[in-house]
Parts: structure tokens; sequence; C-alpha cells
């Protein structure tokens, strides 16, 4: 088992870091680490279960908060279903996916109207555990939350004011 610090603990080789290692990388390294030891003729690793992957979903969402995915569901739309979806005031075209690697700042736009309305997978991109997904704040107005309330006041202060 791969422990929470991305290292596993063998027999003869010690801790070997895999964290970050493609199935096939790790087998390299994994066969280099040990044919100094034995004769490994074949080697193979098997993913039992991927440990939990957590994406943060902010701005213009219903729930903004920190979401565990499946790594089979690590995608946009199921980051901000998690979310339960974007807010009526969130800007779907400007989405931005924010990812630090190597201590820097990697964004990618991504427009979710295009992924819905004209089925353009590019736009569902996978995640990687502790990106950020960020909905923008639209300048739209709503008539029910925007005017109405407005509306409303000014009716009751006009009713107050002439009885």
């Amino acid at each position: 088992n791969v422990g929470p610090d991305g290292y596993i603990n063998l027999p003869y080789t010690g801790s070997i870091k895999l964290a970050g290692l493609t199935l096939g990388e790790a087998t390299d390294v994994l066969k280099q680490k040990l044919s100094e030891y034995v004769v490994v003729p074949e080697l193979a690793i098997i993913v039992k279960q991927y440990g939990p992957r957590q994406v943060y979903v902010m701005g213009e969402v219903k729930r903004e908060g920190i979401y565990t995915l499946a790594a089979d569901k690590m995608n946009v739309f199921a980051a901000l279903s998690s979310a339960g979806g974007i807010a009526p005031k969130g800007r779907p075209k400007h989405i931005s996916v924010v990812r630090v690697v190597n201590n820097e700042v990697l964004a990618k736009d991504i427009d979710f109207d295009a992924f819905v309305q004209k089925h353009d997978v590019s736009q569902n991109i996978w995640l990687q555990d502790g990106d950020m997904v960020y909905v923008p704040r639209s300048g739209k107005i709503i008539l029910a939350e925007d005017v109405m309330p407005i509306l409303s006041a000014m009716l009751v202060w006009h009713n107050a004011t002439n009885d």
C-alpha cells in the first residue's frame, strides 16, 4: 500500500516514492530497486483503490466548498454538480480551473455553455487532486432578485407616505 505521504516501504529497498508516477513508471522504479536484491522476471502493479481526491469549488455556485470526487468522476461537470450547479448570477462561459504545478499557478478557462449546448467535451477537462474550479459573477440583472425587492420597497414607501 502507498502511504498518505506517497511512499511505499518494502523489505531491502526501504522507502520508495511512487506518488505522481504512472503505473508503468512505478513498475519500472520497483523493478530497478528490487533487481539489486532478487531476479524479477515480471512485475505487475494493480491499483486496488484510489485515495480521496479533493477539488475546491468556489464563486457563483449554489454550495461552495471542498468536494471529494471518485477517480472516474474527476471532471469539471462532476465538480459543479457536487456544488449544486452554477448559481443564477454565475458566468458559465468564463469558468476557471486553477492548478498549482511546481509552485506555479496555472489557469485554464472553461466555457461550460459550450459543453452543455454544443457538446464540446474539450470543455469538461479532467481535474487533479487540489484543483480549484472558480465560477465568476456575471453582471446580469435578475428580475426576481434585483428589481422586485426595490420595487416592493418603493411601493411600501409610496403607500406609507401617501396615507
